[in-house]
């Protein structure tokens, strides 16, 4: 189902105001932590460091024993608040959000680390800290997933505000309500689709990876992004098509992604891409719709002078020739998780 004007020009206004900032204010309904006493629920209210995707979900990350913490994982409903500062009111802008949040755990955890990353570069270096990184890893990743949004724009129409309902639906939302002066007439919009996906064909290696995944902490470091334990070795896919390693390069420039962190010396770093893989349909361009043939897992790419940069080592729980019922020449499909 295809997206109306109205709503894909609504959807990009909500979109670049919540890229354009990064702190939010989330609120959370819960528990009430502060009195063994009282009764009823309490209202919370922090500010958090934000990342979002195109489908208006903010990762944030904090503590697990923190009260708003608390009232996600009681499973509280979620309200969020986007805006800047401004010294006349003509110009606020802002975005609230409605819906609900989760902790994240396995493929999901990572892929939503990728794409906090990606908006906050400085907690890459703090990750590549061991001791850091140690701390970190009590941190829990928290994905807000809004259903309902509303805009207000007074730089477009004073008091008015815009509403989108149903975000996450297959129409990308319906327009609920405009008020005031606002109106949905900013130009030029599009549907937001998901990352380029890379296909390559299954290949035998040298089972060198079987190996490097059972060093400690390798397998302690990429069971943290798994979830679980990593099956030993990797599944290798060569990517011969030129567009699809092109895609692949970029990928891997972008430094857009997990380090595996050396724990002893002597040893190489590598960068780990949450993926998901399965099948390649035929005659299927972006989205598409997944069954039991889709299997979560990483592709893991060493740090050595020489690797071939057409080769994708993907890492799962499980053996993936076995499970997926693969052989040499067999094509997969590899989509980002982020």
């Amino acid at each position: 189902m295809g997206r109306s004007p109205a709503v894909a020009t609504l959807r990009r206004r909500m979109l670049d105001l919540l890229h354009e900032h990064n702190t939010a204010t989330i609120a959370t309904l819960g528990p009430l932590p502060f009195s063994e006493t009282a009764s009823g629920p309490s209202v919370h209210a922090a500010t958090v460091f934000y990342a979002a995707d195109d489908r208006f979900r903010l990762v944030f990350l904090s503590k697990g024993s923190s009260i708003h913490g608390g009232h996600i994982r009681a499973g509280g409903a979620v309200a969020v608040t986007v805006a800047g500062r401004y010294d006349d009111w003509r110009e606020i802008q802002g975005l609230q959000l409605w819906g609900s949040a989760e902790v994240l755990r396995g493929t999901a955890r990572a892929g939503a680390l990728v794409t906090y990353l990606r908006r906050f570069p400085f907690v890459r270096d703090l990750l590549a800290d061991p001791r850091m990184a140690r701390q970190l890893r009590d941190i829990e990743v928290f994905r807000v997933t809004p259903q309902r949004a509303s805009l207000t724009d007074n730089t477009v129409g004073l008091f008015g505000r815009e509403v989108l309902e149903d975000l996450q639906g297959p129409g990308g939302g319906s327009v609920a309500d405009v008020t005031g002066e606002a109106a949905v007439t900013a130009s030029g919009v599009g549907a937001t689709g998901s990352e380029e996906a890379v296909r390559g064909l299954v290949v035998s290696g040298k089972r060198e990876a079987a190996g490097f995944i059972g060093i400690p902490w390798v397998r302690q470091q990429v069971a943290e992004f798994l979830g679980a334990e990593p099956f030993p070795g990797t599944l290798n896919l060569r990517v011969n098509d030129p567009r699809a390693l092109a895609v692949w390069r970029a990928r891997v420039a972008s430094g857009v992604c997990l380090t595996v962190a050396p724990a002893e010396e002597g040893f190489c770093a590598a960068s780990y891409f949450p993926v998901r893989v399965g099948p390649s349909p035929e005659g299927v361009a972006g989205e598409w719709a997944r069954g039991d043939d889709w299997v979560e897992g990483g592709v893991i790419a060493p740090h050595v002078e020489g690797y071939p940069e057409d080769m994708l080592e993907v890492v799962a729980a499980e053996p993936l020739r076995e499970r997926l019922g693969l052989s040499d020449g067999d094509e997969l499909t590899v989509e980002w998780v982020t």
